[in-house]
């Protein structure tokens, strides 16, 4: 959540715009396709409205970030080497995975979860104690 609110927040200073903007097509089209998913069948059932970054799927982040004009002009300043982050992402996908799966996961993977957790958000939120 945070790391989608930190996505969010940098895009949206670079333009009010930034989902049609700032979002690959091939994301934006997956988010609409999971919001679909999410709509309740049952009209007395409200469906909570939340922002389509939190449609997208877990290996997109790593899209987002690494798509040339956010990487120029946000991520770069903020990450600082794009290989750093895909892989401390694609080391988290599927330990989340498994998590999100009802899965459980190993003590090694768990110590992956932890460390690598707190590297993205000491570096989104360098200020904040994690």
């Amino acid at each position: 959540t945070s790391l989608r609110l930190f996505i969010e927040e940098k895009l949206k200073q670079l333009t009010t715009n930034w989902w049609k903007e700032r979002i690959p097509s091939d994301v934006q089209q997956k988010a609409k396709e999971n919001m679909s998913k999410n709509e309740s069948p049952w009209p007395w059932v409200k469906t909570e409205e939340k922002s389509p970054i939190f449609y997208i799927n877990f290996p997109d982040y790593g899209k987002i970030i690494q798509r040339r004009d956010n990487w120029n002009d946000v991520f770069l300043k903020i990450f600082r080497d794009p290989g750093m982050i895909i892989s401390w992402l694609k080391e988290l996908e599927d330990i989340r995975n498994k998590i999100a799966h009802f899965r459980n996961i190993t003590v090694e993977e768990s110590t992956t979860l932890r460390l690598n957790t707190s590297k993205i958000l000491k570096t989104i939120k360098p200020s904040e104690k994690n």
